[in-house]
């Protein structure tokens, strides 16, 4: 889809100086995803979380909690929509970098 999406901007005369949001509009938290990772690369091994406060890490900046990106304009101006779902996305990434021997 990135690649899709890009090629789309890189052809459209409309999206020059434009930010266009490219990819998938589906909401997963970063633990939700760790999780699907782990139990998709099945790697033998336990998943070890260690949760950190955002402030420890960010300071007091303040940033938005949910992501659910906004596809709207990638449809307006390069009639784009999303092909391959997260879940597939996960699995595809995952067995490319298995093949590869990186897991």
């Amino acid at each position: 889809d990135l690649v899709n999406g890009t090629i789309l901007a890189m052809e459209n005369k409309n999206a020059i100086g434009e930010i266009i949001n490219i990819g998938n509009d589906e909401e997963m938290s970063v633990i939700k995803s760790a999780k699907l990772i782990h139990k998709i690369a099945n790697t033998g091994k336990d998943l070890k979380l260690k949760f950190v406060p955002f402030e420890e890490i960010f300071g007091k900046y303040k940033d938005i909690m949910r992501r659910i990106p906004d596809l709207s304009k990638a449809k307006r101006i390069l009639n784009y929509s999303s092909k391959v779902k997260l879940r597939e996305a996960i699995i595809l990434t995952v067995e490319q970098i298995k093949t590869k021997n990186e897991i």
